[in-house]
């Protein structure tokens, strides 16, 4: 079973976390996409990407200094987003960063299929960012079918805990075959269960913690998740889908 997340916008930059232990598969195309932006000035950027001046010249900065090597930050690591805190990832253990290096895929608009342990460098592009590269019109144009080959390349049951945004580049190459299974965290507020955009965050990143540390490669066994207030919610789940819902005071 491999567990798919998205990236996070706010990175760091960590000379002494765990070393990296092996460069993104596809940093080929990805040093074609750091290429075009190579191109844009900050005010390019901040047209593209919808930014605020000071964030386009971080851009900007980040594109000066990015560089394709095994002296970056593992991927797990660089991300500072609520899921990656809620992860925790500097207290897993040699076995978890084990298991994790085998089960665990991010996804990236720069880098494409990230292993948790891949080095990379701080950058900012989002994957429905609508950059044209070469005579693709935008990035899951630039993408296409790679990122569900790396990811089922490792096995066919994909546990989705990515957004939208990143899980649709894997989910529109589907074979019938695969099984593709998402998690959707509820909150009950109002006297309704729903989906709460932080709260979802925090518990993607409960979640990948727990799937990690406990080595769970079976998709039966992610039921048994009950981290942050959360429980199972069969009469809400289906074949394709797994529910876990919580009360608002949890």
């Amino acid at each position: 079973m491999i567990t798919i997340i998205s990236p996070a916008k706010n990175m760091r930059i960590d000379r002494n976390g765990t070393k990296p232990l092996s460069l993104p598969v596809y940093s080929g195309r990805s040093q074609e996409i750091h290429s075009v932006l190579s191109q844009y000035t900050p005010w390019d950027l901040q047209v593209l990407m919808g930014l605020n001046a000071k964030l386009a010249d971080d851009c900007f900065d980040r594109n000066l200094h990015m560089k394709f090597d095994l002296l970056g930050t593992s991927a797990v690591e660089a991300y500072d987003g609520i899921q990656y805190k809620y992860m925790n990832p500097f207290t897993f253990s040699a076995k978890a960063r084990a298991f994790a290096q085998e089960h665990l895929r991010i996804l990236s608009g720069m880098y494409g299929v990230l292993k948790p342990y891949d080095s990379i460098y701080e950058y900012r592009l989002e994957m429905q960012t609508r950059l044209s590269v070469g005579h693709a019109r935008d990035l899951y144009d630039f993408w296409g079918a790679l990122l569900y080959e790396e990811v089922r390349r490792d096995g066919h049951i994909i546990l989705n805990l990515a957004s939208n945004e990143y899980a649709k580049a894997i989910r529109k190459y589907l074979h019938p075959n695969d099984r593709f299974l998402t998690c959707t965290f509820q909150v009950f507020h109002k006297g309704k269960y729903k989906v709460q955009a932080t709260a979802a965050k925090m518990a993607r990143g409960l979640m990948v913690r727990y799937l990690m540390t406990q080595g769970i490669d079976d998709p039966s066994q992610v039921r048994g998740f009950c981290d942050g207030g959360y429980q199972f919610a069969p009469e809400a789940s289906s074949e394709n889908e797994l529910v876990f819902r919580r009360d608002g005071g949890a």
